[in-house]
């Protein structure tokens, strides 16, 4: 199968006054996936048993969708990792951020969590 290369690009952004690099890639989605995980635990305990499980990446865009400050704040904790001092919690991601930026940052995360982020390189991929 043949086909191209697609790498997620990068987005400037500033945050507590620091020029940092919002990325949506597969690192982004790993972090993402390991800050809603016990939440995704603790609501498939409680479900009956048979019941379909919540999945904690459906979870994240479904509460980000839904407006949830929460989502944002992992979102971008999670679009920041690599920029950031090893050891940052969402929490102090949060710290960062001005109240007012909250719904700016909220549409940039959606935009770049679709198609838009992500561009052929032109690289052929297979055969």
């Amino acid at each position: 199968m043949k086909g191209n290369i697609v790498r997620a690009k990068a987005r400037p952004i500033t945050i507590g006054g620091q020029e940092l690099e919002f990325r949506f890639d597969m690192n982004t989605m790993c972090e993402l996936e390991e800050i809603y995980l016990p939440e995704a635990k603790k609501a498939a305990a409680e479900l009956p048993e048979g019941a379909d499980k919540p999945n904690a990446m459906s979870m994240a865009f479904d509460d980000l969708a839904a407006g949830k400050i929460k989502a944002v704040r992992a979102l971008l904790c999670a679009g920041l990792r690599h920029c950031l001092p090893e050891g940052t919690t969402p929490e102090d991601v949060g710290s960062m951020i001005d109240f007012t930026d909250v719904t700016v940052i909220q549409s940039m995360i959606i935009a770049d969590s679709s198609e838009k982020l992500f561009e052929p390189t032109g690289e052929p991929t297979g055969e």
